[in-house]
């Protein structure tokens, strides 16, 4: 369930979360995937439990993802 973010520079992945309409899953994708905090930590960081962690992840997952096969057919 995880993002393969290995190809792309951090700048390119700051500038598709900032696309992203819904700050909390912005800030989501930075805290996990930028930041590499472990999903319990951004749950605290975001006041969420652990499950509605998970049920957010899946939510921001699709919304980054969609905004990045966006960026790449620019």
């Amino acid at each position: 369930y995880n993002i393969d973010l290995s190809q792309l520079a951090r700048n390119d992945i700051e500038a598709i979360i900032s696309m992203m309409p819904n700050r909390r899953y912005q800030k989501l994708i930075k805290l996990k995937y930028l930041d590499e905090m472990e999903p319990e930590e951004v749950a605290d960081e975001l006041s969420v439990s652990i499950d509605n962690y998970y049920n957010m992840h899946l939510r921001a997952r699709k919304q980054f993802l969609a905004y990045y096969k966006l960026e790449g057919k620019r």
